[in-house]
């Protein structure tokens, strides 16, 4: 059963549920194909206060749609982390994001010894070059040129029900900067999970709704679509690898 699928069973009441059951012939007095596959359980909701579990959860969902989680026990760690996965995707250019937990990365130290270019996304005059670009390619009708192969970026919480992140729109963290990058590497804390959408608004949250930004983005995995003869194609709208990359 997939993730929206779970969704939906627990929004339903128990009548709406007897009679979805009987339509698809799962349970009640409609009778099964002979050679149909049992209805699998529906997986219990996560705890939030098992934080391990949520781990865990996010963890599967998100490579159940193709993204890649890995889990870092400190900063130390992450940078270790980080630098394998600069190696597995042989990235040469890298676009960071000034998000707090970037910043105390200091990802200087592991990209300048690997000779990876650099943009740091702030928000300010150093995009100027990047954002000139962005506006000739599209008067010249082209795919703009980005200089980097991945996007590091941090992000306002993660949801372990979908295995999706959450991005809020503010200087050094736009949305282009990781749409135009080929790859995009999240780093979160394993605080920042929570067991399902609602739990980013609950009081406490990640997302405040009184102030939210213009724009809220919720991205589960590698871009993909079908829209072309249902072909399902990878990275057409975004990048097409993806990793979260957990710390604590």
């Amino acid at each position: 059963m997939s993730a929206r699928d779970e969704v939906l069973d627990r929004l339903l009441t128990s009548q709406e549920r007897r009679q979805r059951e009987q339509r698809l012939g799962l349970g009640g007095h409609a009778h099964a194909h002979p050679h149909a596959a049992a209805p699998q359980a529906v997986s219990p909701a996560v705890d939030a206060g098992d934080r391990e579990g949520l781990i865990a959860r996010f963890a599967e969902r998100l490579q159940t749609v193709g993204g890649l989680a890995l889990r870092a026990a400190d900063m130390d760690d992450a940078r270790v982390e980080i630098g394998k996965l600069l190696e597995r995707w042989q990235i040469k250019g890298v676009a960071v994001s000034l998000d707090p937990l970037v910043r105390e990365l200091d990802l200087g130290a592991v990209l300048e010894p690997r000779g990876v270019k650099i943009q740091v996304l702030d928000g300010g005059a150093s995009e100027r070059s990047w954002r000139e670009e962005l506006s000739a390619a599209a008067q010249a009708g082209r795919e703009p040129n980005a200089p980097w192969d991945l996007a590091i970026g941090g992000c306002a919480g993660a949801i372990a029900e979908t295995g999706s992140i959450a991005h809020l729109t503010s200087a050094g963290h736009g949305r282009g900067g990781w749409l135009l990058c080929q790859g995009q590497l999240v780093v979160l804390t394993a605080e920042q999970i929570v067991p399902d959408l609602e739990g980013l608004f609950v009081s406490g949250g990640a997302l405040d709704r009184t102030t939210l930004p213009r724009a809220v983005t919720l991205v589960t995995g590698p871009s993909r679509t079908a829209d072309i003869e249902q072909t399902l194609t990878i990275g057409v709208h975004g990048p097409g690898r993806y990793c979260a990359l957990i710390v604590g």
